[in-house]
This record gives C-alpha cells, structure tokens and sequence, in this order.
C-alpha cells in the first residue's frame, strides 16, 4: 500500500506539472490548486482503502481471541466463549467463582 500510495503520489505531481507548464501564466495558480485537492482527495481514498484492509486482517485475529482457553496442569481442558463455559459448569466456572468467593 506504500508502494501504491508514493506511486500515486509521484504519478500525481508529474502529470500535474506538465498541466501547470503547459497553460499561460494567469492560468497556472487555479490549475495549481486542482492539482492539491486532487492530490488530497487521492490520499484520502488510498487511505481508506488501506483502514479497510488493517480491517480484514484484524478481524480474523479478534474472533479468534475472544474464545478462552481454559488450562490446567499445562494441558488445555476446555475452549469456548465466556457464557458457554460457565453455563457448562465445569472447571472454568469453578476456577471463575472461587475468584470472587471472598469478595463480599
């Protein structure tokens, strides 16, 4: 994405130059400022395009961190989500309570 982004960056600049260079001098200012607005709104897509990527790649990462992984004795017992381990009622929902046992 770097790579796209500094190409677009160069490909935007050279061909705005040679637009600048060709119009009379009066001309030049306005076409000037085409040339950084078009350059701004061209980062901004790229960017947005890049944020949607980080999206895809991460999403995969964070349902797969939202499982528990209960161990005991260096062995994994039992893997879910939170609800369905303490509805299950075995050693994750024992391990759980007895944290809170005295709290009172």
């Amino acid at each position: 994405m770097t790579l796209l982004s500094s190409g677009l960056t160069l490909a935007v600049y050279w061909i705005g130059t040679y637009l600048i260079d060709a119009v009379s001098q009066g001309e030049k200012l306005g076409i000037f400022s085409d040339k950084v607005v078009f350059f701004n709104y061209a980062i901004q897509v790229i960017m947005a395009f890049m944020l949607l990527n980080m999206i895809f790649i991460l999403l995969p990462r964070a349902q797969v961190s939202a499982k528990r992984l209960v161990m005991r004795d260096g062995d994994i017992v039992e893997s879910d989500n939170h609800e369905t381990l303490l509805a299950k009622g075995d050693f994750y929902t024992n391990l759980y309570n007895s944290q809170f046992e005295q709290i009172s």
